[in-house]
């Protein structure tokens, strides 16, 4: 049996976690984060927001994490009323996927992209879409850091029945 001396003499070293969440449930969309990435709330006409508030924290080479002491002082939370907020797309991923973009800020020209396709395409073409994504904002060409994608699309594959019964609801 062979053992990994450095391992044993390595002390413990906590890693920084990032954490995303979204729910849109009956007319509300909730977040939450901690953390860097990003959240990104597209609407139809192609303007978007950031669903939580900004921290003054993240600076590039700081985060907040789930494994400080205080972590849940530092969750940032939003919830939006989709009938006055209406989403074409809620966009929530890691760093690497901002760090990435051309544009800076990136958020607009993100914003008014996906709200095209959402427009144009349904779920199972963005199924297709997105993990080339991901996988280019992650290369040599891209940030060269991690990037996962989650992309809610509340609208797409919808009939205009359902859309309908939803809007009296």
């Amino acid at each position: 049996m062979t053992t990994d001396s450095t391992t044993a003499d390595t002390p413990v070293v906590p890693y920084g976690s990032t954490l995303l969440v979204a729910v849109i449930a009956a007319r509300w969309l909730v977040c939450a984060q901690i953390g860097d990435g990003d959240m990104l709330a597209v609407r139809p006409d192609g303007s978007s927001f950031s669903p939580v508030a900004g921290d003054d924290r993240l600076d590039g080479h700081r985060t907040t994490s789930l494994c400080q002491p205080d972590a849940l002082a530092s969750f940032r939370t939003g919830a939006h009323d989709l009938r006055r907020v209406p989403l074409a797309a809620l966009l929530l991923a890691t760093d690497g996927y901002g760090n990435a973009q051309a544009d800076e800020p990136w958020q607009p020209s993100v914003g008014r992209d996906l709200a095209e396709l959402a427009a144009r395409h349904d779920r199972r073409w963005f199924g297709r879409e997105v993990p080339g994504w991901a996988h280019r904002c992650a290369s040599a060409e891209g940030s060269g850091d991690d990037a996962t994608i989650a992309l809610l699309l509340p609208g797409a594959g919808q009939d205009s029945a359902g859309r309908d019964a939803e809007e009296r609801g």
